[in-house]
């Protein structure tokens, strides 16, 4: 069945991301920046799959979901996106049971592309590529991130039960000669 959602609302079921497409290797930063600048809009693209866990909204289908996410962030025109309601509880649990148990699946990271002649660097918000269509260079200038605060707070400390702990090896069997009558 098919609904308006806003991206916005809907929570990933992974922590990290290829930067490409799957069906024709295009790079999300592309997309984005198309989504921005008006040349597609989001009915141009696959509806996201949207499952429903726990009260709270998931998406099985992560790229897209940030691709709409980031372009609403940057100033894209619209504010709702065409998505599926899905009933896959299974594939949604399989995806979120490879990340972090303390994961709150409002944030996703971007892997590095390991493609020659792009170079995109998410730590320090820059943009290269050989295209000459595009005069904006940094397209990540007004990006913001928004973390839910319900483990901004989390320390973790590691405590030392062994930290002074020596091994000494017992000389037990150091020189130990093996005699017997047997071989004599």
């Amino acid at each position: 069945m098919e609904i308006e959602i806003d991206p916005r609302e809907v929570f990933y079921s992974q922590d990290s991301i290829r930067p490409r497409f799957k069906d024709d290797n295009r790079h999300v930063e592309d997309t984005i920046r198309q989504l921005v600048k008006g040349k597609i809009s989001p009915r141009h693209i696959e509806r996201i799959r949207v499952c429903t866990l726990n009260g709270r909204m998931h998406s099985l289908d992560n790229r897209r979901l940030y691709v709409f996410k980031e372009a609403i962030n940057r100033g894209g025109n619209f504010e709702t996106v065409p998505a599926v309601r899905s009933y896959a509880h299974e594939e949604l649990q399989n995806k979120m049971s490879k990340s972090s148990p303390f994961n709150d699946w409002s944030v996703i990271r971007v892997r590095k592309d390991t493609l020659s002649g792009t170079r995109y660097n998410y730590s320090s918000y820059t943009y290269d590529t050989d295209s000459d269509d595009d005069e904006d260079t940094n397209t990540f200038a007004n990006t913001s991130y928004t973390r839910t605060p319900q483990y901004a707070n989390t320390s973790y400390t590691r405590t030392p039960q062994y930290a002074n702990t020596s091994y000494t090896r017992t000389p037990q069997y150091a020189n130990t000669q093996y005699t017997s009558t047997q071989y004599t």
